[in-house]
């Protein structure tokens, strides 16, 4: 009798001879796999940037990189632009997605697809096709669905993931590799900040609104993590969320200028309920501050609002007896916006904040009257640090005090606590050859240091007007007492027709 073999062992030596035969055939075919995806991926990187010649990979190894890949593009060696490609989630799998980005911030295309792409055919699946793809191309990001480019019919959910990530490739590149800042992008200037959150369609949405100081929406800031990618976590961009500055007492979607993001009614209702939740509590306006410092050609004048963080959320100057097209510049908006959202003590060396070119007296004017009654002054900050420092008990020596030059000319000028006195002499261009200054009212350890040699001796040599920069520098912790003797010195050498500089 014939003998047979066991079925489980035929089982097993078929499954074998298949896993041999697979294993075998993908080790023969594996290169030329790879070798067709680099070729695929090139063809990408060519398609949405066509005037490369060449592709450099950026970041390799870098798990930190939001994207999949990053290459910097060039043309006859110069760099022309960035190509990204990102996977993002859409209706029927992962899809992949390539964007390129010239050198100005502009997308010159992208390419949709990968190998698991499986969005449904006739829908979603068009996203691949050029009428949806090419809409792309010259759009300064971000992007937005059905505002700068439109989205498939009956695919909205593919087509904003497509966008979703067109936009993160975008983001990347011109912040990261462009290095493009949004100077508009400042933070909010507010009197009052209040935050809910309203359930959205993926999860709860966190809004927080800020309020002016006029007791309307300032800003607007929503968080909404859960929300479908390019579609409701849109309500987090700009373009959406300024709709509402300005806007008080309540709003609805069937407002004018106010309009529901396409594709994500729900999320942004639950953005509307939130807002109106925050407007109900009418708004309370702080006290506003006044104060006065001497200026140029008199007193100036700072009206102030501070927020409950200490922020000027409001400033007013008025500078009438300062010279026209000078120091009456301290009242327009280009100068005192500088200082909005910012917290004491201020000071000229804060970056973004600059004197009025010609009107340096007027402009400390402004410094020491913000300072006087800003939450976190000058003052309290050389205070707190008097207060702090340890004393040192040494013995103290007197020195002999030098004798007076006959010669020497003498101002005075407001410091920190009393006045403060300059007395100096001149070589034959006009520039300082010696310099004495009396500051005995002054914070010892601080405004007291304008005494010493170290401080008056970067005025030697030098001619007015004087200000901070070009190797003079205020002393640390005494603005006041700096300002002081910089307008003490500027007055000796002052044209009755214009201020110093």
């Amino acid at each position: 009798m014939k003998k047979q073999l066991p079925a489980w062992l035929v089982l097993f030596i078929i499954a074998l001879a298949a896993g041999l035969l697979l294993a075998g055939t993908n080790e023969l075919t594996k290169d030329r796999i790879y070798e067709q995806s680099l070729i695929a991926a090139n063809a990408a990187r060519e398609k949405v940037l066509p005037q490369a010649d060449a592709f450099e990979a950026l970041h390799e190894g870098d798990e930190n990189l939001e994207l999949d890949n990053c290459y910097v593009a060039t043309a006859n060696g110069e760099v022309i632009g960035y190509v990204g490609q990102v996977t993002v989630s859409g209706y029927g799998g992962n899809i992949e997605v390539v964007a390129g980005i010239d050198t100005a911030g502009v997308i010159t295309g992208i390419s949709v697809g990968g190998s698991e792409f499986s969005e449904t055919a006739g829908l979603g699946a068009k996203t691949r096709e050029a009428g949806f793809t090419d809409q792309f191309a010259g759009v300064v990001p971000p992007v937005r669905l059905n505002n700068n480019v439109d989205s498939v019919t009956g695919a909205s959910i593919s087509s904003g993931a497509v966008v979703a990530g067109v936009n993160r490739i975008a983001t990347h590149i011109i912040e990261v590799e462009l290095g493009i800042v949004d100077e508009d992008e400042a933070a909010p200037v507010w009197i009052e900040r209040r935050s809910t959150t309203a359930r959205g369609f993926g999860g709860d949405v966190e809004v927080t609104v800020y309020f002016g100081a006029d007791g309307t929406i300032s800003d607007v800031e929503v968080s909404a993590p859960n929300e479908t990618e390019g579609l409701g976590k849109l309500a987090e961009e700009d373009y959406f969320t300024d709709q509402f500055t300005g806007k008080t007492g309540s709003v609805d979607l069937s407002d004018e200028g106010i309009d529901a993001l396409t594709g994500a009614t729900i999320t942004s209702q639950a953005v509307i309920d939130a807002i109106n939740e925050l407007l109900t509590e009418e708004v309370v306006v702080p006290e506003e501050m006044t104060a006065l410092a001497r200026g140029f050609g008199g007193d100036v004048e700072v009206r102030a609002i501070f927020n409950s963080a200490g922020q000027l959320a409001s400033l007013e100057v008025s500078a009438p007896n300062e010279t026209a097209g000078l120091g009456m510049l301290a009242e327009e908006d280009d100068f005192t916006d500088q200082f909005l959202g910012l917290v004491g003590p201020y000071s000229f060396d804060i970056e973004g904040v600059d004197a009025l070119s010609g009107a340096t007296v007027t402009s400390n004017a402004v410094i020491e009257a913000l300072n006087s009654i800003a939450p976190v002054s000058a003052s309290q900050v050389q205070d707190e640090k008097a207060q702090t420092e340890p004393e040192v008990e040494e013995p103290v020596v007197e020195p002999e005090p030098e004798p007076e030059d006959p010669n020497a000319i003498k101002a005075t000028a407001r410091g920190f606590a009393g006045d403060v006195e300059v007395a100096v002499t001149v070589n034959e261009d006009n520039s300082i050859a010696t310099l004495t200054i009396k500051a005995a009212s002054e914070t010892p350890g601080f405004g007291l240091r304008a005494e010493e040699p170290e401080f008056a001796e970067q005025f030697i040599g030098k001619t007015a007007p004087f200000a901070y920069g070009d190797g003079i520098d205020a002393i640390a912790g005494a603005t006041m007492t700096s300002n002081a003797v910089i307008e003490a010195l500027n007055s000796l050498f002052a044209a009755e027709e214009a201020e110093p500089v």
